[in-house]
């Protein structure tokens, strides 16, 4: 019975290859009206199509009539092997346009070239132009036999990051390319070091076999919202430098490091932007923070500190979406193994850092705080032109530095800083905005966080109201103007905030303390009541509040205006076609 049921089924799939090339013999034709001949690879088990390409598309010919149960099954050698040989047909078809569109661009400049030289006399000028010429087309670069260069997306300190996509994945992704020297070379690995460890799945969940299945934070959620690393390589330079004196030196170009990153949207700064600086909704702050504080519960869970938490750092998955993911550990270190004295960007760095003393996760809590901050409002929180006049600021917020703090700081840091009554000496730009403005300095905590955010609040509405040009133009007496921007800010009218700015004011205040000690961890601060309603919890019993589930989330601001932007400020090559051969 098995024998005859063996035989009945590689009967019908006799019959179906027998029809299959039948109907490849005198059926579909192409836009020339030329007939299209499909080669098959007939087994006993199944037949499977080989890929046709075309120079604008790829068109995988899978054939109906396999059973998909003996494809994954008896047919799986077939199967796979049918996978490998239509991978390899599509990289080498790509690979080959690649090369033909290289050589068309080289056609066309000689016959630039050669026109040029027709019209002009002049040779040396011809030949500059030809030159030029050349450069300037820059045709696209394949590196590793698999990234197509295009445009570099940014700049930094460290390199550039340049859009490139991905022929293997079929998809875009972000490289960030660093020049290699023995400095950059350790801060790469360490880097790369640290992302593997972080994109890694946990024992737990590599059991269960399921990624993010993790209910804590620590899992998947915290995971998640850390940028996610594709691939590393090295690229080399093989070509001899140019020397002085005109000829050439033996000496190669040292390469670059290029580290491969899922392609992310805008930042939270670009976010700002197109709000003119006004900042977004609490609803909206909500939802940013608590999945950076979920990535920083998770990094400081493997003894991580990221060392430059700023909005800059924390990108949008999709312009129309508010996940987010933190990026850019290459300042990151070890609890304990600290490498540097100088870390964060000034307007986010922690007061222990500025003053020479042991730093731990508390300066990422810190930054988080300060960006918390200017997501509302749109505004850095402090603002100083050195560190010495954000020290200042800082006190103007806070009030006298501890004297826990104090007894730790080394003495060529109070000598620097300090007054002999412990005080931080006003700065050198205070001193002057001071008597240019013919205003006394700020005492220590006389400007304290619920004043600032206040005021900020306020003077963020009224900049957005003048935008949108319209209170004026209804009469509105001040007093009517004012109410209205009161409002609009979530103030009342007796100049208090609402009950969800004042649970932001009390997360802010905890996050945003001198002692790193009596600063709130990540853990502590995702236990807040700010985040009640994401939890589904009220933030006051005697208000019924829905289920954040329940209620209209806040959508994100339109980033279309975000290009345009960047294109006008574009420097260092930003926005233009890269390739390794002119760098």
């Amino acid at each position: 019975m098995a024998t005859t049921e063996t035989h009945s089924m590689e009967d019908a799939d006799a019959r179906a290859v027998g029809k299959t090339n039948a109907e490849g013999e005198r059926g579909g034709r192409d836009e020339d009206g030329e007939p299209i001949t499909t080669t098959t690879a007939a087994t006993s088990r199944g037949t499977y199509g080989r890929s046709a390409y075309d120079r604008g598309s790829v068109e995988t010919v899978f054939c109906a009539t396999v059973n998909p149960a003996r494809a994954l099954t008896v047919g799986l050698t077939a199967t796979y092997e049918s996978i490998n040989r239509n991978y390899y047909d599509r990289i080498e078809v790509r690979r080959r346009l690649s090369r033909e569109e290289a050589h068309e661009d080289e056609d066309d400049e000689e016959e630039n070239d050669r026109r040029a030289r027709r019209e002009s006399g002049n040779s040396a000028t011809t030949e500059a132009w030809s030159h030029q010429r050349r450069s300037s087309t820059n045709p696209r670069e394949l590196v590793k036999d698999r990234y197509v260069l295009d445009k570099v997306l940014g700049r930094g300190s460290f390199g550039k990051v340049v859009l490139a996509y991905d022929m293997a994945e079929d998809k875009h992704v972000a490289i960030k390319v660093i020049e290699r020297s023995p400095q950059a070379d350790t801060a790469v690995r360490q880097e790369v070091e640290f992302l593997r460890e972080l994109n890694a799945m946990s024992p737990v969940e590599r059991a269960n076999g399921v990624a993010g299945t993790s209910s804590d934070a620590l899992g998947g959620k915290g995971r998640d919202s850390c940028v996610r690393l594709v691939d590393v390589f090295e690229h080399e330079i093989g070509a001899p430098e140019s020397s002085a004196t005109g000829g050439t030196t033996n000496k190669k170009n040292p390469g670059y490091q290029c580290l491969v990153f899922e392609l992310m949207s805008h930042s939270l700064y670009d976010l700002l932007r197109v709000t003119n600086l006004g900042g977004v909704s609490v609803k909206l702050v909500r939802k940013f923070s608590v999945q950076i504080l979920r990535a920083l519960e998770y990094i400081a869970s493997r003894g991580i500190i990221h060392c430059d938490m700023k909005p800059e750092n924390v990108l949008l998955c999709h312009s129309e979406r508010s996940a987010v993911k933190i990026i850019d550990f290459g300042s990151a270190c070890k609890v304990g193994k600290q490498q540097f004295s100088y870390v964060q960007s000034r307007f986010y760095r922690a007061p222990e850092v500025m003053l020479g003393l042991h730093y731990g996760t508390a300066i990422d809590m810190w930054s988080t705080g300060c960006m918390l901050y200017e997501l509302r409002t749109g505004k850095p929180l402090f603002t100083g032109w050195s560190e010495h006049d954000q020290l200042f600021r800082i006190q103007a917020a806070l009030g006298k530095v501890p004297q826990s703090v104090y007894d730790k700081i080394p003495e060529a840091y109070k000598i620097r800083y300090f007054d002999s009554h412990g005080l931080i000496k006003p700065s050198p730009e205070a001193l002057r905005a001071s008597q240019s403005m013919n205003e006394p300095l700020p005492e220590p905590g006389s400007r304290p966080l619920g004043m600032v955010l206040l005021d900020e609040l306020t003077q963020s509405q009224s900049i957005v109201d003048s935008h949108k040009g319209n209170d004026r133009e209804t009469g509105d007496s001040d007093k009517e103007h004012e109410r209205k921007t009161q409002a609009a800010a979530s103030i009342s009218d007796n100049g208090k905030f609402d009950e969800e700015h004042e649970i932001l004011l009390s997360l802010l205040s905890r996050m945003i303390v001198f002692e790193p000690a009596q600063r709130i961890t990540a853990t502590e601060a995702l236990a807040h009541p700010f985040f009640f309603p994401i939890n589904g919890k009220k933030i006051f019993p005697q208000n019924a509040m829905r289920k954040f589930s329940d209620k209209r989330l806040p959508s994100i601001p339109n980033m279309d205006d975000v290009e345009e932007m960047n294109a006008r400020e574009a420097v260092g090559g930003v926005g233009e076609r890269f390739t390794f051969t002119l760098k």
